[in-house]
This record gives structure tokens, sequence and C-alpha cells, in this order.
């Protein structure tokens, strides 16, 4: 009987490390910004870069959600939904950005302008 004792403590003992473990390393990502909005925004970039902009869109989407006041992600946003075609949506972005004091790259706007056909 007091094997089977010893031998439940010790499943015990390592079941409360594996989940202390566990909410460590959650807590930890967490700090280490697996969750802020420069991660998102750096994935977001990166997918851009590789040509995936249904990606990039995503991970700037996420970006905003933590920080809706920072205009360089709607930017980055605008110019993802560009090259996808989404014209009105990259509209709604530069407007965003600028409302929030942001800047916008004037070869971007002369490009998104030409592409939807308007003079303004």
């Amino acid at each position: 009987m007091a094997r089977k004792t010893q031998i439940f403590r010790a499943l015990f003992l390592v079941a409360g490390v594996i989940a202390a473990s566990v909410a460590g390393v959650v807590w930890l990502g967490k700090e280490w910004g697996k969750e802020t909005p420069k991660h998102f925004r750096d994935l977001g970039i990166a997918c851009h870069e590789e040509g995936d902009y249904k990606g990039a869109v995503g991970n700037y989407t996420k970006a905003i959600e933590l920080a809706p006041d920072r205009p360089d992600i709607y930017g980055s946003r605008a110019a993802a939904h560009h090259r996808k075609g989404e014209l009105d949506k990259a509209r709604a972005d530069v407007k965003a950005c600028r409302k929030l004091g942001g800047q916008i790259d004037p070869d971007f706007l002369a490009d998104l302008k030409k592409a939807s056909g308007r003079k303004k």
C-alpha cells in the first residue's frame, strides 16, 4: 500500500509540474510579444513581402484590433488591400490612417487613384 501511495504522489507531482510549465509557457508567450500589435504587424509585413496579401490583411487586422490608434498599421493594410484589388477597402484604410494623423506615400495614393479610375 505504501508503494501505491508513493506512485500516486509522484504522478501527482509530475502532473503539477506539467500544469505549471504549460501555464508558464502561455504567460511567457504573451509577455514575449505573441499577442501584441507589433507581432501581428510584423507577420503582416512578412506575408506582404511573400505575396500573401490575404495573410497580410488578416494579420494587419489583428494588429488593428489590438491597437486601433496606430495609423501606420492602417496604411500597411491599405497597401495589402490594394494588392488584392480591394480598392474600396484600401481607400477606407487610407482615410482611417489620415484621420489618426498618419501620412500616406504620395506614389501609393497616385497608384490607388489610377487603379480605381478616380481623379481625386
